[in-house]
C-alpha cells in the first residue's frame, strides 16, 4: 500500500483479522433472521456436512437462523446447534410464516385459475381477456345442463322414428315391385289397370310412363347444383362479415338459407310430377293419374335397384376372377405324366 510516498505492507496476523471480522459481520446480518421450511418433511443435520440427523421438521416449521453457513443454515434446535438446507426453505419478512406459506399458495391457485380462463377463451383484444378474468376470480363457470340436452334429443327421436318407418315401408314395397317388375311385367301392369280402372298401365317394363320421374331427378340434381353455387357465393360473404362470436340474427340467416336450399332442391321434382299428374288426371281421372304416378316412381327405383344388383354381381364376379388369377400364380399346379411301360 502506498501513501505521501511510503510503501506500507499489511501483515498477515491483520489480513487474517479484517477476514475474521467480516466474516463475523455476515453472520451477525444473517442472525435474526426468520426462515420457514417448504418441504413437507426436512432432515435437521448436526453439521453442514450431513453427518448425524438429528431429527425431521415438517413444512411451516420457523427458524431463527443464526448464521448462513454456504447453502445451510444454522439455528437452534432442541438445545443444539443444527443445520438445514436453504433451498427447503424461504425467508419470511415481517409476516408470520404459515400466513406467508399459505397466502402464497392461494395466490398461486388464483393466478393459474385466471391464467386457465384466459386461455379458454378466444378473445383477441384485452376486454374480453379481463371479462374472462373477471369471471374466474368471481368463481363463475358455464354448467352443461345435460338434462336439457337428453330431453331435447328424446323430442328429436320421434320424428326420425317415424321416417325410419316410412323409409322401411317404401324400401319393402320397391323391393317387391322390383322382383314382379323383373319376372312377371304383365302381371304387374295387369294389377295397376285393375287399380286404375282403365288399360292405362302398358306391360313392357321400358315405357313413357318411366318419363316423369327422369325429368324429375334430372330437375333435382341440376337445382341442387344451382343452389349450392349459390349458397357458396353468398355464404362467403356473410363468412367474411361475420364476428367472432355471431348472434342470434346471423344464426338464424344462415338456417333459413339452409331451409330454402333445401325447399327449392325438392320442389323442382315435385312440380315436375305434378304437372304429370295433372296430364295423366286430365286424360284418363283422377284415379288413374295417382296409380299411374305411383307406377312411374316405383318402376325408377325398381330399375335403380335392378342396376345396382347388377354392378354389386359384375363387381364380385370380377373380384372371384381376380382372387383365381391370384391363387394360380401364387400356387401353380403342376400336372405330372404318367408313362405306361
Amino acid at each position: 500500500m502506498q501513501s505521501n510516498g511510503r510503501n506500507y505492507r499489511m501483515s498477515p496476523l491483520r489480513l487474517l483479522t479484517v477476514v475474521a471480522f467480516l466474516l463475523c459481520l455476515a453472520q451477525n446480518l444473517a442472525a435474526g433472521e426468520k426462515w420457514v421450511v417448504t418441504d413437507s418433511e426436512l432432515t435437521v443435520w448436526d453439521s453442514p456436512d450431513y453427518q448425524n440427523r438429528l431429527g425431521m421438521v415438517t413444512r411451516g416449521y420457523e427458524i431463527d437462523a443464526i448464521a448462513i453457513e454456504g447453502d445451510m443454515i444454522r439455528f437452534e434446535y432442541e438445545g443444539k446447534t443444527a443445520y438445514v438446507a436453504t433451498y427447503c426453505c424461504k425467508k419470511v419478512a415481517d409476516t408470520p410464516a404459515v400466513e406467508a406459506l399459505d397466502a402464497q399458495e392461494t395466490e398461486t391457485a388464483a393466478t393459474s385459475a385466471e391464467n386457465t380462463s384466459v386461455k379458454a377463451v378466444p378473445a383477441e383484444n384485452g376486454v374480453k381477456v379481463e371479462q374472462a378474468g373477471r369471471d374466474a376470480k368471481a368463481g363463475k363457470t358455464d354448467v352443461f345442463d345435460t338434462g336439457k340436452l337428453h330431453s331435447k334429443m328424446g323430442w328429436a327421436a320421434i320424428p326420425l322414428m317415424l321416417f325410419g318407418v316410412v323409409f322401411l315401408v317404401v324400401g319393402l314395397a320397391a323391393v317387391v315391385f322390383t322382383v314382379c317388375y323383373a319376372f312377371c311385367p304383365k302381371a304387374l301392369a295387369s294389377w295397376f289397370n285393375d287399380r286404375c280402372d282403365a288399360d292405362v298401365i302398358p306391360a313392357k317394363r321400358f315405357n313413357k310412363l318411366l318419363l316423369p320421374p327422369v325429368y324429375a331427378a334430372i330437375g333435382m340434381i341440376a337445382a341442387s347444383c344451382v343452389m349450392s353455387a349459390v349458397t357458396v357465393a353468398v355464404g362467403s360473404s356473410f363468412i367474411e362479415d361475420a364476428p367472432d362470436n355471431p348472434g342470434g340474427t346471423w344464426i338464424l340467416t344462415a338456417c333459413l338459407g339452409i331451409l330454402a336450399n333445401l325447399a327449392v332442391v325438392f320442389s323442382v321434382p315435385f312440380f315436375i310430377l305434378r304437372h304429370w299428374y295433372k296430364k295423366y288426371r286430365d286424360l284418363y281421372g283422377k284415379k288413374a293419374a295417382r296409380w299411374m304416378t305411383v307406377y312411374s316412381i316405383m318402376g325408377v327405383m325398381a330399375i335403380y335397384l335392378i342396376c345396382v344388383v347388377i354392378a354389386y354381381a359384375v363387381f364380385g364376379l370380377v373380384a372371384l376372377l381376380l382372387l383365381l388369377l391370384i391363387l394360380c400364380v401364387c400356387f401353380p399346379t403342376r400336372y405330372y405324366l404318367v408313362r405306361r411301360w
